[in-house]
């Protein structure tokens, strides 16, 4: 799979407000073990969306003709509010890389009962094993 090219827009830390620069980012989304995990957190970061929107895409909303996703506001029973996000390249390749492996019918991340969730991808990124005492692993977190 070849390297998503990660976004100029940095990644803001709560704790000390520091930004992280995308070879930073690049870094620390690289050192997640997980790869659902890693992909999942590539992408919410690559389009800006949050991490219960980026839990919850359909196959369905993806349009890879037009470049296109459709994230969906509120919960399942309340799919009434929406807004589309332009897909960027290097969402394109990570997510038809992603698509290729697995092969998903609803969810593009799947899991048991439905999709993965937001606390799977939080303790994803908290994880000790990833963190190879990098200091960066100290100051930063992910945001619902």
């Amino acid at each position: 799979m070849t390297e998503p090219r990660i976004p100029k827009h940095p990644i803001i830390s709560q704790s000390h407000n520091i930004l992280l620069t995308p070879t930073e980012v690049q870094r620390v989304l690289k050192q997640i073990r997980e790869p659902m995990a890693q992909t999942a957190l590539t992408l919410i970061y690559c389009l800006g969306l949050r991490l219960a929107e980026g839990a919850m895409l359909r196959v369905e909303d993806l349009d890879f003709r037009n470049k296109r996703l459709r994230i969906w506001s509120g919960t399942q029973g309340n799919r009434h509010k929406y807004r589309d996000v332009c897909l960027t390249e290097s969402a394109l390749v990570t997510l038809g890389a992603w698509l290729q492996n697995i092969c998903p019918t609803t969810w593009i991340f799947p899991a048991n009962k439905g999709h993965i969730s937001v606390a799977f991808l939080q303790n994803a990124f908290r994880c000790k094993s990833a963190c190879n005492n990098d200091p960066l692993w100290g100051v930063i977190g992910v945001q619902n």
